[in-house]
């Protein structure tokens, strides 16, 4: 059976179907050996635990005969956390000691919610990619307000 065809300006265009070609006993093995690992590092393999599954999902997604692929580095994904995790301790120090100032910490990470989205999605974007060609994520911090 062929696919239906569209002709744009003397190019005949054809339709590619989106396919998925993992399975789950396969993906059940990166699972159980990123909860294992994850457990056994305190949850400091959790970064690399996120790139081999995402690596999996996209590389095991495609395109007519092309495949998408994950590039992140895990590093720059623990980074974040870390940073995130450090906002947090910031956060229970200051509830616990000064509330007054975990309200106006609150109240600002409350604000920061859409440029962390914006920030998120931008690097997920730029890191997943089709045939070599890096997506993008234009949406800038202004309109994520």
């Amino acid at each position: 059976m062929t696919e239906p065809t569209t002709e744009t300006d003397g190019e005949t265009l054809q339709r590619q179907p989106l396919e998925f070609h993992g399975s789950g006993s396969e993906y059940f093995k990166i699972w159980i050996v990123n909860i294992f690992l994850t457990l056994v590092t305190l949850g400091i393999f959790s970064a690399w635990a996120k790139v081999r599954r995402l690596q999996y999902f996209y590389g095991n997604l495609s395109l007519g005969d092309h495949h998408f692929a994950y590039l992140a580095d895990p590093v720059q994904i623990l980074k974040g956390r870390l940073i995130a995790f450090s906002a947090l301790v910031l956060f229970s120090l200051g509830w616990n000691f000064f509330p007054a100032t975990a309200m106006i910490l609150l109240a600002v990470g409350t604000l920061l919610i859409p440029a962390i989205l914006v920030a998120s999605w931008r690097f997920r974007m730029r890191y997943s990619s089709y045939r070599n060609i890096t997506f993008d994520f234009p949406c800038s911090f202004a309109t994520a307000y």
